[in-house]
């Protein structure tokens, strides 16, 4: 809702709901987990400066298949998604496009515009922050990297490594089993270049490449 209602009713907003969760909490790590509302994790760095941020970005070619089943699994993951104002950002609203070309997007088309623009959205507003850290869910979840991204990720936060931690690959979390869309070898030749179309620039700056198997 940023740029339809004031900034300052953001800030109060923010500041009466996140700011007391995070204080009440008695972790000497505290977790929060901002994967729709981005300006409000910007208005916490902003009042709690020692905040560290990890953002982790996806290969779209299995991001939006996984996304796209995964919201299609549960009834309240379609009523959100589908019907919810504001659940997702605007690519009119946000002044990305004219509100006929965003219209005229299918909601496969939509989902690789949310992945472009909020991760670009994030860049922006955490890029210049003295503790951001940007990971490829790759590194950090399969193949080979795995425990260096780790070890990486747990030095950027002042964690101690633990051999015990090797153990999180094991327990998936949020699996979808609907096959709405299958993978990239399965996709027409308009789906691919619909995707590419939209994510490709980003695609790039992350190092997917094309020749690489996402």
């Amino acid at each position: 809702f940023n740029g339809i209602v004031p900034r300052s009713f953001i800030n109060w907003m923010v500041g009466a709901t996140r700011l007391p969760q995070i204080n009440r909490a008695t972790q000497e790590h505290y977790v929060q987990v901002f994967s729709l509302d981005h300006l409000p994790a910007r208005i916490v760095t902003d009042r709690m400066p020692d905040t560290h941020i990890v953002h982790i970005v996806r290969d779209p070619r299995t991001f939006v298949p996984s996304y796209l089943n995964w919201s299609h699994s549960r009834l309240k993951s379609i009523v959100a998604n589908r019907l919810v104002p504001g659940w997702h950002p605007s690519g009119y609203l946000a002044g990305g496009m004219r509100l006929r070309e965003w219209l005229r997007m299918n909601n496969f088309q939509r989902v690789c515009w949310h992945w472009s623009f909020k991760n670009r959205n994030l860049e922006s507003l955490f890029e210049k922050h003295s503790h951001y850290l940007r990971l490829r869910f790759e590194d950090l979840f399969l193949g080979t990297n795995q425990e260096s991204t780790l070890r990486a990720l747990l030095f950027f936060l002042g964690i101690p490594f633990d051999e015990r931690f090797n153990g999180i690959w094991k327990d998936r979390k949020n699996q979808s089993h609907a096959t709405r869309i299958s993978g990239w070898d399965t996709w027409t030749e308009a789906e691919r270049i619909q995707l590419l179309d939209i994510c490709k620039p980003q695609m790039d700056h992350y190092g997917y490449s094309m020749e690489t198997d996402s």
